[in-house]
């Protein structure tokens, strides 16, 4: 009798314990669609409470990264691997611009298999294509890849590599002001009126949505625009997904989204929310200096080696001789080396430096991010994860001061 009990007490405890989590369940799905459906009632604010919109960014962030090292990389599986985990890093820190820079003479000159012609006219690596191609695939969301890229080798293993998940990713259910798309030549739902009434005006675009918006731009097809959606789009958006949640299929639509074509910085510049990064390609670097996309060039420039100062609690953002107290600093950027590290970098005529002995020479800061590092060798993706986390509470700060 005893045990009878003992055991209806407990099968009575996991039906309350299952009711508990189905209630608590229910609660947290609640509690985010009203947040979701809150963000953006009334006005254009972005709620500090959203995990991913935090200050607007008034300065950016540059990292220098060689090419080298996807050739390091002991299979393809490893480095496909190797660029999601780096593409994963720089979008967690919110990272605005990657450069992969030539280190090596040697590859650049090695042309075979080489996946297409465009790439061999750019005097590049295959590790420099490889990686190239690969970290602008994953800023890409996913609505888009199909559209945007041809899928060849250096794709072959893209299924190992982790989303970054970043806010532009949306998926068709999210709602945001803003949102990436693709021009296509005209809507899938709509013919005849609607499509005569914009002939000629303005372009369709896929944005993920169970719809095409139309801006008045006209631009030419597959071009990548950021639209700033409007809000009779918003109410749309409510609908078509209401209609999903209860018939499990969008009810017939008769109208369509609409927006207008803004900067791809809008978002991050004016309301905090991460954008992706941009990848540019160097061939040395010297030319990661030299050929900036910022009309100032970066006011900042700081360098990693082992060799360097270590980062201590005094530590300050500042440029040589120069007192950081009411400095700001609106272009950053971020230098690795190799497994060699900077020195090695610097030894290759791949450089085109070749009057410069000291790399600490070419940066304002010169930093060693692990001291008494017990390895005899920090990875440079490594290296990546420690500096912005070790910068990350230095850069915050600066963006405030600007």
């Amino acid at each position: 009798m005893d045990t009878k009990k003992t055991i209806k007490n407990r099968q009575g405890q996991t039906k309350n314990s299952s009711s508990l989590r189905e209630r608590s369940r229910s609660r947290i799905q609640n509690e985010s669609q009203a947040i979701l459906q809150s963000n953006f009632e009334g006005n254009d604010d972005i709620l500090s409470r959203i995990p991913f919109a935090g200050s607007p960014s008034k300065s950016t962030l540059s990292v220098a990264i060689p090419a080298s090292i996807a050739g390091n990389a002991q299979s393809f599986e490893l480095r496909a691997y190797l660029v999601g985990q780096i593409a994963r890093i720089i979008s967690v820190f919110g990272v605005d611009e990657i450069i992969i820079y030539e280190d090596k003479c040697k590859d650049v000159t090695d042309n075979e298999n080489r996946s297409s012609k465009e790439w061999v006219e750019f005097a590049c690596s295959k590790w420099m294509e490889f990686f190239v191609k690969n970290l602008k695939y994953l800023e890409t969301p996913q609505y888009l890849r199909k559209t945007l890229f041809k899928f060849d080798n250096d794709f072959k293993f893209a299924g190992l590599q982790n989303p970054i998940d970043a806010p532009h990713h949306m998926r068709i259910s999210e709602w945001l002001p803003y949102r990436q798309g693709v021009v296509v030549p005209g809507p899938k739902f709509f013919k005849g009126t609607i499509l005569l009434d914009h002939k000629n005006k303005g372009s369709w675009v896929n944005c993920g949505l169970p719809v095409e918006a139309w801006i008045e731009t006209k631009l030419e097809n597959n071009t990548r625009v950021t639209i700033k959606m409007s809000k009779e789009s918003e109410s749309l958006h409510k609908k078509l997904c209401s209609d999903f949640k209860k018939f499990g299929r969008y009810s017939e639509i008769k109208s369509y989204f609409t927006g207008r074509l803004v900067d791809d910085s809008t978002p991050y510049r004016k309301k905090g929310i991460y954008w992706g990064y941009k990848v540019r390609p160097a061939n040395s670097l010297k030319s990661v200096f030299n050929d900036s996309e910022y009309e100032e060039g970066y006011d900042l420039k700081i360098g990693t080696s082992e060799r360097g100062e270590p980062v201590d609690n005094s530590f300050k953002l500042s440029t040589k001789g120069e007192n950081s107290k009411s400095k700001s600093f609106k272009h950053i950027l971020i230098v690795f080396g190799g497994l060699g590290g900077l020195e090695d970098v610097l030894s290759d005529p791949q450089c085109s430096l070749n009057k410069v002995k000291d790399p600490s020479s070419l940066f304002d800061m010169y930093i060693n991010i692990c001291p008494e590092q017990r390895s005899r060798t920090i990875r440079t993706e490594e290296a990546l994860g420690l500096t912005l986390a070790l910068l990350r509470p230095h850069l915050l700060e600066n963006n405030k001061n600007l």
